[in-house]
């Protein structure tokens, strides 16, 4: 996170100005995401993140990864947040390549998890 928007975030925590409804208002300034990472460090949320790497061996590309949460993981990074709830679609062995087998053992516990509460 740039340390500019960091300290735009960190005002709109401290003055408590959040933006909890999202609307499609465009174009969208710095100021107006920042209130809207700031709702997120001030309100927990439900629900996963959702990322989307692709598949590169398939030549299916996702250019902006996060398809669904950007708020919220910018939330997460500024409030230090270790482990984040995500819905991940794409290339699991392309996700170890540039994640790590850590991230790739995480997923699968995960989802193990999310298994065992359906049943």
């Amino acid at each position: 996170m740039c340390a500019d928007f960091e300290s735009l975030v960190a005002k709109c925590v401290r003055e408590q100005k959040a933006i909890s409804v999202y609307r499609d208002v465009k174009p969208l300034s710095a100021d107006w995401h920042a209130k809207r990472v700031a709702h997120f460090v001030l309100n927990d949320w439900d629900g996963t993140i959702e990322v989307d790497i692709g598949v590169p061996s398939l030549r299916a590309y996702s250019d902006w990864p996060v398809q669904d949460g950007n708020h919220r993981l910018a939330a997460a990074i500024f409030k230090g947040t270790k482990k984040v709830p995500i819905a991940f679609s794409g290339s699991i062995a392309y996700a170890e390549k540039i994640f790590g087998k850590a991230f790739t053992r995480q997923l699968e516990i995960q989802n193990a998890q999310l298994d065992a509460t359906r049943n």
